[in-house]
């Protein structure tokens, strides 16, 4: 298996977009482990998998979630989904510089997709258990409040319009 996975890694880093897609999409799968599923064995293990995909792994990802390529970005938001779901994953997310003000910042995501699979990640982190002890509860009132008002929130500007003399 680790193997394997290390092999899948080397795919996400430098295969071609669509092999990378389904790359992504298999660590997004082998590292998914909802709420209810979640065992300190499993969650060693989706761990170890994780890092075993690169030097740097969460550094790989981060960088696939900047490309401007949509099926990508999508893709990457699932395993940022999957590492949401478990407290190892939340604690990478926190202590990644630029992290929690990137998930907090609406005007990364450009298009419908993924502004959609963004805010998946979103509101895992807001319903997450764990995330308040992981996060800290100022930031979660962020998220939550960012969960709340949607994937296509926008902010409005108030203006008053004066008559010329």
């Amino acid at each position: 298996m680790i193997h394997g996975v290390k092999l899948i890694g080397t795919m996400v880093r430098e295969a071609p977009s669509e092999l990378r897609i389904k790359a992504l999409d298999t660590v997004c799968s082998i590292t998914k482990l909802q709420i209810a599923e979640q065992t300190d064995e499993l969650q060693k293990l989706t761990e170890k998998w994780f890092n075993l995909l690169s030097n740097n792994s969460f550094e790989t990802l981060m960088s696939l979630v900047r490309q401007p390529f949509t099926d990508l970005r999508c893709s990457a938001h699932c395993v940022l989904l999957s590492l949401a779901l478990q407290p190892w994953g939340q604690t990478l997310m926190n202590n990644y510089p630029g992290f929690t003000e990137f998930l907090l910042d609406r005007s990364t995501e450009k298009t419908k997709e993924t502004k959609e699979s963004k805010f998946t990640v979103i509101r895992t982190i807001a319903e997450s258990p764990t995330a308040v002890d992981v996060f800290g509860q100022p930031y979660i009132v962020q998220v939550k409040a960012m969960a709340l008002q949607g994937p296509f929130f926008v902010q409005t500007q108030s203006e008053v319009a004066f008559e010329g003399e």
